[in-house]
């Protein structure tokens, strides 16, 4: 069981904790730790040697430290003293404030809930209207932790944003079943296609905070990714997913029909790790920006993809938005009004306990500009 004090990326997830599979890595700076497994040698003749309990104790004592060591963040640090002694590693500066001032400052949902969107499932008809900015992302809560202080703000600015999501999210696990229990939370974990219709619930109630006027739902199949070994090329993912070329088609046809000044997207491989969904997201919007920009590329003027805080050195011209801005008319900063949507995610602890503990460490939101025709910044956009 992996343990450590400050958020570490397992599996492409911050994490703090976690019980540990064979296949799971953990990322170390551009370095990867891939766990194996635990096993067992018989040392019963080498017992019969009386130095063996001697050296044994000693080997195992200095492998327990050095794991320790890896998982808690800590460094050895050379002393006269036959022991190592160990200091906390150098806190990384994030350029947070006062992070403990959104633990304790709670404002009633009902006056953070900015409206509810409009729900489009598979197969709808689509009313377009202009909007200002489309975001695009893998699976219910994606929306909160990558975008959600972008969503906050630009919806408080008076900007028409939508959010599509490409899954429903049924294959992945109800991590987080402590909660009260109702006719929605059953006294077990949820699977399949009732966490599916639980999690488009809990996206929608989270758009209502972060103000997505309209979610729609591809529906696609989400694959489980629970190891290494779960990992799928984006060629496997999108033939279960309809192809490539039909993929292009209905996001284009998406991004024609709103029309919107910027569009937000996971991004692709790049050096940073994350979930193989989020890439062939990621990808497939790229395509689609590119076609459209080929036959028409007055419309997009801007085009950016999220950035993990945790891995923001693998963009060094990232761009930021600051996430500890007050928003005036309640007096309280983005990142508040972002936690109270991760907390809608009940069902997934990567959002509403790991997302609500580490993304107030860090000050600003992080974006990677593919494309920027508009004047100003990102901020001066919004503040228009």
């Amino acid at each position: 069981f992996a343990h450590s004090n400050f958020p570490l990326n397992i599996n492409g997830v911050a994490r703090k904790q976690k019980k540990l599979k064979e296949g799971d890595h953990i990322l170390f700076g551009r370095y990867r730790i891939y766990f194996l497994g635990t096993g067992r040698e018989n040392v019963y003749e080498i017992r019969k040697k009386k130095s063996f309990p001697i050296y044994a104790f000693h080997s195992a004592a200095l492998l327990t430290l050095i794991l320790f060591a890896v998982l808690l963040g800590i460094r050895p640090v050379k002393t006269n003293q036959r022991n190592p002694v160990t200091v906390p590693a150098p806190k990384i500066n994030t350029g947070a404030i006062q992070p403990a001032r959104l633990v304790t400052e709670r404002i009633p949902i009902k006056k953070l809930i900015y409206g509810k969107p409009e729900i489009y499932k598979p197969g709808d008809k689509i009313d377009y209207f202009k909007a200002d900015i489309l975001f695009f992302h893998a699976h219910p809560d994606d929306e909160s932790l990558d975008f959600g202080c972008l969503m906050a703000q630009s919806s408080r600015a008076g900007k028409r944003i939508v959010t599509v999501l490409f899954t429903d999210g049924e294959s992945g696990l109800d991590q987080y079943p402590a909660r009260i229990v109702n006719s929605k939370y059953p006294p077990h974990d949820l699977k399949g296609r009732n966490l599916a219709l639980t999690r488009v619930t809990e996206a929608e109630n989270a758009m209502s905070v972060l103000g997505s006027q309209v979610y729609i739902r591809l529906g696609l199949k989400n694959h489980p990714y629970n190891s290494i070994k779960q990992i799928m090329t984006k060629e496997a993912v999108f033939r279960d997913w309809g192809g490539e070329n039909k993929l292009i088609k209905r996001v284009t046809e998406i991004i024609k029909g709103y029309h919107p000044d910027i569009i937000v997207a996971p991004d692709i491989h790049t050096g940073a790790y994350e979930h193989f969904e989020h890439e062939a997201v990621g990808y497939i919007v790229r395509k689609a920006v590119l076609k459209i920009s080929n036959i028409d590329n007055s419309f997009i003027k801007g085009y950016i993809v999220s950035v993990d805080p945790l891995q923001r050195e693998v963009y060094p011209k990232r761009i930021s938005i600051d996430a500890m801005e007050i928003y005036p008319k309640l007096g309280i900063p983005y990142r508040l009004i972002q936690r109270r949507a991760l907390e809608q995610h009940i069902t997934q602890r990567d959002a509403s306990v790991i997302g609500v503990e580490i993304l107030p460490n860090f000050r600003y939101e992080y974006y990677a500009v593919k494309k920027w025709d508009i004047p100003g910044s990102l901020e001066n956009y919004i503040e228009k």
